[in-house]
């Protein structure tokens, strides 16, 4: 992205940082979100329609309505969140100078572009956070997120089992699919998410099978792999999600709201020791930012509680 900083205006970086922010995460980049609405104003309601058992009828020569069809109103109403950190120039010099300065480079001179630097530094930490928040957000202040949706939630599927150990990770996750309905299977796309502990727990624990070992080389060079419940099924891990929860869904049934246009954004990032009168060798940034999360089939969630 350093190519960005030499065509693109104020405005645009903006832009690009919060849409970097935002959509960069771990749930987006690795398509496990089946929509995006990214103009959101203030709420968005999205009716959602299924049909099950009678859609297909027997023949008669009069109308008979199978009434097989159920409409249900999904709605995003994304909060504004922001972060506020204060950094010390130091300390940004010893990042700045791990991550960008040449090889044999002896002065460290900030380049002009320090502010768009810091602020996509920070954004990348920030995505991780917002992946955690679409799980586990409280919906008051924060995201409502899809496990605290789907623990309100009578018609979402929920599991339990014993506090999650390698000797017992496979039985829970066993569990976790044999809960997910048909429907859930329609799209090809299932996900078990879970916490990075819970899946290094999975991982050692099919590893120890013979069935994964981690990587495969490609020309000689190593190749992580996903990992796999079945054929179909794929098991991931979401940053600093609780190690008691499980989370399964289609990826097509998940969506998240946000407005990247919103003149309600903004990313500043102030030098403070630049800015004069001052001695402070600090470095401010604020970032605000509109996000929600929901799910359309409540049948095709499962939230497992260990």
């Amino acid at each position: 992205l350093k190519w960005l900083f030499t065509v693109q205006t104020p405005e645009q970086i903006r832009a690009i940082i919060l849409s970097e922010m935002i959509l960069g995460g771990r749930m987006l980049e690795g398509k496990y979100v089946g929509k995006v609405y990214t103009g959101i104003k203030d709420s968005l309601n999205i009716t959602y329609g299924s049909s099950d058992s009678g859609l297909i009828q027997d023949y008669a020569c009069a109308f008979n309505n199978g009434d097989s069809f159920t409409f249900v109103d999904r709605t995003l109403t994304p909060v504004k969140r922001s972060v506020m950190e204060t950094m010390c120039l130091d300390e940004i010099e010893q990042m700045w100078q791990a991550s960008e300065m040449p090889e044999g480079m002896q002065n460290s001179n900030f380049p002009n572009t320090l502010e768009n630097w810091v602020a996509f530094h920070v954004a990348a930490k920030v995505s991780r956070a917002i992946d955690r928040e679409l799980f586990v957000g409280t919906g008051t202040t924060q995201v409502n997120g899809f496990v605290t949706r789907a623990l309100a939630d009578s018609s979402a599927v929920k599991v339990t089992g014993a506090t999650i150990t390698k000797a017992n990770i496979l039985t829970a996750v066993t569990l976790m699919y044999n809960a997910l309905t048909e429907n859930a299977f329609q799209f090809g796309d299932v996900k078990i998410f879970m916490s990075k502990t819970n899946y290094g727990l999975y991982k050692q624990a099919v590893a120890e099978l013979g069935l994964y070992n981690g990587a495969i080389k490609l020309d000689g060079v190593k190749v992580s792999m996903p990992l796999y419940f079945d054929e179909e099924v794929e098991v991931v891990y979401i940053p600093n999600l609780p190690n008691t929860r499980l989370f399964a869904s289609s990826a097509s049934n998940l969506f998240l709201g946000t407005d990247l246009q919103s003149d309600a954004n903004s990313v500043i990032v102030s030098n403070q020791y630049q800015a004069g009168g001052t001695l402070d060798r600090s470095v401010r940034i604020r970032m605000d930012y509109k996000i929600d999360a929901n799910y359309a089939d409540s049948t095709v969630v499962v939230v497992g509680s260990f």
